[in-house]
């Protein structure tokens, strides 16, 4: 695949090195001065990635891509590459919709490192064959279900409005595998703190799961859980689906820790990850829950999941904190007859 990427950049020198960085990745480049013609050009065609500067004459870069946010679909991935560098710019850009933030003077290799993952999720598009799922009862015997749950481009958006419903007191524990770069997870975990009645905290090793409690995973640490279902563990084994935390890692952990009594979620996000680790929660008896991909932001990974059939259900964004609880209660009944039998 050869992406096709947008650059709104008013600075003549940061432009070409724009495009010469990006020719050497073999991308069809366009770029525009500001973010008046950068919204005019995606309104024309579609492109992969929009890389922008945030101070430019006429729009700046947070408007364009809030305007973006508000009127594209799917997504482009969105870069934002600008001289201002601080804790409360990069919260800005991520509350406005950013995807990742560099800041300038711009480090060449670490930008195209950052793009080639970006192009290769967008490009991981071949369908996932699974072989027959055949029920691997699990012998997982937890204390507390578990809802586990992917997101990627989009999630800052999307997933406090999938978990608004959800009441302090929710018999199960939540584990998180959102994409993005460790400065945007610390500030999103605390944001989620503030705008749910989940307790909202980043994992950290050996600590135990409890109910009420949402688990975010940290920035590049993979997430699991040991087979127990009692103790949490961070590591930085090689990335999978170009990213690290994966779900994939955090839901095949979950399938033998939880086994029946675990519920995998995939929301909106580039690329395939979490098709295969739903696949192992499927397999161990547990339930999976797809948003509808009309309505995620980026559909690819819940669109992923439900093209290999893994999916118990397919449920749009403003449904799925009922979805959600509906099959926690169940699966909190069945867990505690099971206990008291």
């Amino acid at each position: 695949m050869r992406a096709r990427i947008l650059v709104a950049e008013d600075n003549h020198v940061n432009a070409t090195v724009f495009r010469r960085a990006l020719a050497l990745l073999d991308c069809e480049v366009t770029i525009t001065r500001d973010g008046a013609q950068a919204l005019e050009e995606l309104e024309r065609q579609r492109f992969d990635i929009l890389i922008t500067d945030w101070m430019m004459p006429q729009m700046d870069g947070i408007e364009l891509i809030q305007r973006v946010r508000a009127t594209a679909r799917p997504w482009p991935f969105m870069l934002m590459v600008t001289a201002i560098d601080s804790a409360e710019a990069r919260e800005r850009a991520l509350d406005a919709g950013a995807d990742d933030y560099m800041a300038k003077p711009i480090d060449v290799v670490a930008f195209q490192r950052m793009v080639s993952d970006a192009i290769a999720r967008i490009s991981d598009t071949a369908p996932i064959k699974l072989p027959p799922l055949r029920l691997l009862p699990s012998q997982a015997k937890p204390d507390v279900v578990a809802v586990v749950i992917a997101c990627s481009t989009g999630g800052p958006q999307s997933l406090p409005k999938a978990l608004a419903g959800i009441p302090a007191n929710v018999p199960a524990t939540f584990m998180v595998v959102q994409h993005a770069p460790e400065w945007a997870l610390e500030a999103f975990s605390t944001r989620l703190n503030s705008s749910l009645d989940l307790t909202v905290m980043q994992a950290d090793e050996n600590t135990t799961p409890l109910p009420g409690t949402l688990y975010l995973a940290r920035g590049d640490r993979h997430l699991s859980i040991s087979k127990n279902g009692r103790h949490l563990k961070l590591d930085d084994a090689p990335k999978e689906n170009y990213v690290r935390p994966a779900a994939d890692v955090l839901f095949r952990s979950a399938a033998a820790a939880y086994g029946e009594f675990c519920v995998a979620v995939i929301l909106t996000g580039l690329g395939r990850d979490g098709t295969l680790g739903a696949a192992h929660v499927a397999a161990a008896g547990g339930r999976v829950i797809a948003e509808d991909p009309v309505t995620a932001n980026m559909p690819f990974m819940p669109q992923s999941v439900l093209e290999v059939g893994v999916a118990k259900e397919t449920v749009p964004l403003a449904g799925m904190s009922e979805a959600i609880m509906k099959h926690v209660i169940e699966l909190d009944r069945a867990l505690r007859m099971r206990k008291a039998s």
